[in-house]
């Protein structure tokens, strides 16, 4: 959603970011589309590989040092943790880790976070809008 405001490194670092989050437990369906669709976003070819580590991560996030690169990286990091049924414990300990490293106060990370359940919920119901009108088409 906000990604086009970063530069090609800072995407690089929320990619990979998002690659680590995405591998925590394992790549859902889920964490596929919205990687694919970030990388649409971002006009990206291919996504960077994943990294092998947490530290690894949150060594580079030095690049994500203005306000609006950090809130903006961490918007859509939130986004990408919080965009389903329900967050797991230790992606949302790794977003609560990317925050300090780059500076932000818990009431941001809260803000952002309660932003992208929101926004997520929101397009769920658009999605459920669209699967209606779908259904009454069909009966007609």
């Amino acid at each position: 959603m906000f990604l086009h405001l970063l530069d090609a490194d800072q995407q690089q670092r929320f990619f990979e970011a998002a690659r680590y989050v995405a591998a925590i437990d394992g790549v859902d369906e889920r964490e596929e589309a919205l990687l694919e669709a970030a990388r649409i976003e971002t006009g990206l070819d291919a996504l960077p590989p994943a990294p092998s580590s947490a530290d690894e991560v949150l060594r580079k996030l030095h690049s994500v040092a203005s306000p609006v690169v950090r809130n903006v990286f961490l918007l859509e990091l939130a986004g990408f943790v919080v965009a389903g049924d329900e967050s797991r414990e230790r992606e949302l300990a790794f977003l609560e880790d990317c925050a300090e490293a780059v500076g932000a106060s818990e009431e941001q990370l809260a803000t952002f976070k309660d932003f992208a359940r929101r926004s997520f919920a929101f397009y769920r119901r658009g999605l459920d809008l669209i699967a209606e009108s779908s259904e009454s088409d069909e009966d007609a």
